[in-house]
């Protein structure tokens, strides 16, 4: 039930309208389905995306009750407890419902103690030599890992130029990691570059070679990929605090975040306050909790990038996406992709049409 409710999640935020607190809701959603097909072609609805969400909440809280005393031989593979509290923390985060975010955050570690169970970004990772580095992000028995999933995949091969298109430019890894955060320092970068620091990539992921074929050794690339992290589930909680306006626990956990991130890490210059915060983004009296909101997702942007997390973020405050259009010349054409542009939908297949559901809007 949780995982049913986990997929359906996954597939409205990517391919229906971002849900919105307060909203109707009621643009088309998916189709939620929860039982097996028996015939080649059925025919579904969409129903609305408030109705997939009130599925979603029904199975997730409803199967997180059932997973108390599971065994499972590799448990980060499956929804553990851990892992479903952590997924209830992003799905309430959607919702607006702070009260549940925090209670599911909370229950992801006993007593909600997340100090040695996030990424040591700037210790135990940074000294690494990249391959084991990659190995240590997706390995099942780190703390920080929740749940992981395999998938087909040749992203991390970014030593090698061509795939190189799949990293950041010089630009955009300047803003993020050559430009101090609102901590005062820089979050520590743990990856690569190609061709004179032309491309960048985070090393986040190693290649498992699946041999299909011995003799020709021929095969397939999979990547494990951490879909369930204790890092989110903390800054969730970070960010429902800020919402609920209790400022001295949102900090709290906004510090631990920054301390596993930044070299050299010291609270006397590193600390961040409601005073750092509201003068980075030059923001006024009364305006705490913009300032503290903008300073989550300021973190959750570099801490995860690559990671899709940022585009959860981009659907929930509605955020504004501008493209660079580059022409062969040279010529730039910057173009806004805004909260309610059709387009920051993912169009349907088209073979979903056979089943009577419509496409999404162009």
């Amino acid at each position: 039930m949780v995982a049913r409710a986990y997929a359906h999640f996954m597939l409205v935020t990517f391919f229906a309208k971002a849900y919105v607190i307060g909203g109707e809701n009621d643009s088309p959603g998916i189709p939620y389905v929860d039982e097996p097909e028996t015939v080649a072609i059925k025919t579904y609805s969409r129903g609305t995306v408030k109705s997939v969400y009130e599925r979603i909440e029904n199975d997730l809280t409803e199967g997180i009750s059932l997973l108390q005393g599971g065994k499972w031989q590799v448990p980060k593979y499956h929804f553990t407890p851990s892992a479903a509290h952590a997924f209830a923390s992003r799905f309430f985060l959607f919702k607006g419902d702070y009260d549940k975010v925090i209670h599911h955050a909370n229950q992801v570690f006993t007593n909600g103690d997340y100090r040695g169970n996030i990424r040591p970004e700037a210790t135990t990772l940074k000294d690494m030599a990249s391959a084991i580095r990659t190995a240590e992000y997706t390995k099942a028995d780190k703390n920080y890992n929740l749940l992981i999933g395999q998938t087909y995949s040749i992203y991390q091969r970014q030593a090698a130029g061509y795939y190189s298109r799949y990293g950041i430019g010089r630009t955009v890894y300047l803003e993020n990691f050559g430009t101090p955060t609102v901590a005062g320092a820089t979050f520590r970068w743990n990856g690569g570059s190609y061709r004179s620091s032309l491309h960048y990539w985070p090393q986040k992921y190693g290649e498992y070679w699946y041999v299909t074929n011995a003799a020709a050794n021929t095969g397939q690339p999979y990547i494990m990929v951490p879909l369930l992290t204790a890092d989110e589930a903390l800054i969730n909680r970070a960010e429902a605090y800020v919402r609920k306006k209790d400022f001295t626990q949102a900090l709290a956990d906004i510090n631990l975040f920054a301390s596993t991130r930044i070299d050299n890490y010291n609270p006397a210059s590193h600390t961040v306050t409601i005073e750092k915060a509201r003068a980075y983004f030059s923001l006024g009296e009364g305006q705490e909790e913009e300032a503290l909101i903008q300073t989550v997702l300021q973190f959750k942007k570099i801490a995860f990038i690559t990671e899709g997390i940022r585009w959860l973020d981009i659907l929930r405050h509605r955020i504004p996406v501008v493209h660079n259009f580059i022409a062969f010349d040279g010529t730039e054409t910057f173009e806004t992709l805004g909260p309610d542009d059709n387009r920051r939908m993912f169009q349907l297949p088209q073979e979903v049409t056979l089943s009577g559901i419509e496409l999404n809007p162009r």
